[in-house]
């Protein structure tokens, strides 16, 4: 008898935390999977891998493009021809003899009684028979003969028949176990959700991935040539950024309204922003404009925050009228200085300062969420 779990149900909204609406919102402030992470543990097991079994079981299910390019991933020309597949996750079996150590490195003492389980399994929901068992690691590794268990189980043919077989695994490591057939990489995977930017939930997915190290980190090709200029690059982002966490921590009035580490951000247009956020609402964010839409350089000092106040240009002081703009949105606005990248020597951190002091606390009249 076998037994499967279903896919997890995730609650949208927990009434206890507000949204940001802040236009250059962090990562993961509106991403599902982020959110909702840390309330989906299970008990004696490893939480993160578990919850992406589930979560990429979804995305098979829901989206057909980006299930055809994750088979595709697998190079097993059987299942070109099914566009009908059956997607379970936690599929438990019972080894040869209840003594058996069981699969996996995170079990309870009622899977030492079931037996195994493979993490998820895909086959065809009629005409020839094929399975597909996978074992998901995201940092752990295989159990003590897990994977010849599985082997054993296959060829049993008591869960699924006598029919082709394969095992995958789905992991970080760049290398193939020699006992499995297939071998993917979590990055693989989230490069292919990432080509799915129309489903949320796919985005959101890939996203999530990432956040947790599961991407592929692409280094820009550097000649010795560059490499001076490249560095130089380093040290000026890393001494902006002190320079925004020193301002911060400065202010005892800012220490208590903002966070503590400042962070890169990037908006719907493309601009790059290093910046710090709020802790709270009402939503303000700080920084600096590192680049325009093209990517080319564009320093300037800029406050971003929420607001309902109506008519907020009509009321900004003079200073800051001719650089101020309403979102399209109507729930917010920014600040942005002219550029400064054309005098930028490094000696001007005082007056940066004091035109975000300024700034910031003009945008503290207006902001409300």
């Amino acid at each position: 008898m076998r037994e499967i779990r279903k896919s997890v149900f995730i609650n949208p909204c927990d009434k206890g935390r507000c949204k940001k609406t802040v236009k250059h919102d962090a990562a993961n402030a509106d991403n599902l999977f982020s959110r909702l992470f840390s309330y989906t543990p299970r008990v004696g097991r490893e939480p993160l891998e578990d919850y992406c079994t589930e979560a990429l079981a979804w995305c098979l299910r829901n989206s057909l493009a980006f299930r055809d390019r994750f088979l595709n991933l697998l190079e097993i020309p059987e299942v070109d021809n099914y566009t009908s597949l059956k997607i379970d996750t936690q599929f438990s079996f019972k080894p040869e003899t209840d003594n058996e150590t069981v699969v996996g490195d995170n079990n309870t003492a009622d899977q030492n009684k079931q037996g195994g389980r493979f993490d998820m399994v895909i086959q065809p929901c009629a005409g020839p028979k094929f399975v597909i068992v996978f074992e998901m690691k995201v940092s752990a590794k295989f159990g003590k003969n897990q994977l010849k268990k599985y082997r054993q189980e296959l060829q049993k043919g008591e869960l699924f028949g006598v029919f082709q077989s394969w095992i995958v695994t789905l992991t970080n490591a760049t290398g193939k176990d020699p006992k499995a057939d297939r071998h993917i990489r979590w990055s693989e995977v989230q490069e292919l959700l990432l080509l799915e930017p129309s489903d949320i939930i796919c985005k959101s997915f890939a996203a999530f991935l990432g956040e947790n190290g599961m991407k592929r980190i692409i280094i820009p090709k550097t000649t010795s040539a560059q490499l001076p200029e490249r560095m130089n690059g380093i040290l000026l982002f890393e001494k902006l950024k002190e320079f925004l966490e020193s301002f911060r921590n400065q202010r005892e009035e800012l220490k208590k309204c903002f966070k503590k580490d400042a962070v890169l951000d990037r908006d719907p247009a493309g601009k790059v922003y290093l910046g710090i956020y709020a802790r709270k609402a009402p939503y303000i964010y700080f920084g600096i404009r590192l680049t325009n839409e093209k990517n080319d350089p564009d320093f300037c000092l800029y406050v971003d925050a929420n607001t309902r106040e109506p008519n907020v240009e009509g009321k900004v002081s003079p200073r800051f009228k001719d650089c101020l703009k309403v979102w399209e949105d109507q729930k917010g606005f920014s600040i942005e200085s002219k550029p400064i990248v054309e005098n930028f020597d490094g000696g001007n951190s005082d007056i940066m300062s004091e035109w975000l002091d300024s700034a910031i606390t003009e945008a503290q009249k207006f902001a409300r969420y």
